[in-house]
């Protein structure tokens, strides 16, 4: 299966990462971000990198450090909600 991580991972790969706002990547245009795009499904919405001036592309919600953070953050609620619901605390005196 073709997932957001495995996308992430072969752009990083091909080292044309160029940033990312929130969710969403921001790569150069090369041949093999554009055949790779097709092979996932995926449409970059191109634009003018204002740093560089170059063309590049956006790729909605396909910056996956930022999810792996949103899955560590409801990991460490469910965690915390877990605790606060099943943990007595006795208290000796």
């Amino acid at each position: 299966m073709k997932t957001t991580k495995k996308f992430y991972d072969a752009v990083n790969k091909l080292g044309a990462v160029t940033g990312n706002h929130e969710s969403d990547l921001y790569t150069k245009i090369t041949p093999e971000v554009t055949q790779l795009a097709k092979e996932y499904g995926l449409h970059g919405n191109e634009f003018i990198d204002q740093r560089t001036k170059e063309r590049s592309y956006e790729f909605a919600f396909q910056y996956q450090p930022y999810w792996d953070k949103v899955d560590k953050l409801n990991r460490d609620r469910d965690r915390d909600k877990f605790l606060k619901d099943h943990i007595v605390i006795a208290h000796v005196g």
